[in-house]
């Protein structure tokens, strides 16, 4: 999402940011992350249909080439939204909404870096509120 801002500005002029993160340092348990890494590809070794999930865990584990002064430089008006109980600590969340002046930010309560996206709080912030 921040690549795709930095390199189109002039398409991406409005972006919904869920559980953003730009630093594997951001992450709550690096540890962790990498176990469930290990384990996504144990099963996608046992012919299990693993890749979108394995593609998810490793854009999270890895930085992405992006610095504080390119999130600086973005224009778009973005809303961040993270889980009370994400997988992402809560100071680089706001770090990021900090470094990009057009953020707006929303923690979602009671939820997780999983189930964000279904709760119905996130839905209505994301259609009513921003997109219109």
């Amino acid at each position: 999402m921040f690549i795709f801002s930095k390199k189109h500005p002039e398409i991406f002029t409005k972006i919904i940011a869920i559980s953003p993160n730009y630093l594997v340092s951001g992450l709550t348990d690096e540890p962790l992350a990498e176990k469930i890494h290990k384990i996504l590809l144990f099963l996608q070794k046992m012919k299990l249909p693993m890749k979108k999930a394995i593609n998810k865990w490793e854009l999270m584990m890895k930085d992405i080439g992006i610095t504080d002064n390119d999130l600086k430089n973005i224009n778009a008006n973005i809303l961040i939204i993270y889980a009370q109980n994400d997988l992402l600590k809560e100071e680089h969340i706001l770090k990021i909404a900090e470094l990009v002046k057009n953020s707006k930010l929303r923690k979602i309560e009671k939820s997780t870096h999983t189930n964000i996206i279904n709760k119905e709080e996130t839905i209505k912030e994301i259609i009513i509120k921003f997109i219109k």
